[in-house]
């Protein structure tokens, strides 16, 4: 909605006063997005150390019987797995951010 000044000025306190909330309601959403947009990527290192650095100290452990080495293998297969999810919602996050702040541009007349 677009007000001129001389507008704004006639308004009642209670009716500036409800337009200022929403405004400021529409500037924290979009702070909101903007930060979930920019933020940085999901923490996958702190999922790397158990992934791969556990299961190294262990492989003398583990390369003794099959099923160690089985069991091995599957476990850093789960950890990358579980990085790669992380990546990929973390990624998705920010794209939806994205995608509302072209929305709510897209309903702004004045921008």
């Amino acid at each position: 909605m677009n007000l001129t000044n001389d507008q704004v000025k006639q308004l009642a306190p209670a009716q500036l006063e409800l337009l200022v909330s929403l405004e400021m309601q529409r500037i924290k959403e979009r702070e909101r997005l903007l930060d979930l947009a920019r933020r940085f990527r999901a923490p996958w290192f702190a999922m790397l150390w158990p992934t791969t650095f556990i299961p190294l100290a262990m492989i003398p452990i583990f390369f003794t019987e099959r099923l160690f080495l089985v069991l091995f293998i599957l476990f850093v297969a789960f950890g990358l797995c579980g990085v790669i999810q992380s990546e990929v919602k973390s990624t998705n996050r920010r794209i939806d951010a994205l995608i509302e702040l072209l929305e709510m541009d897209k309903k702004r007349p004045d921008a």
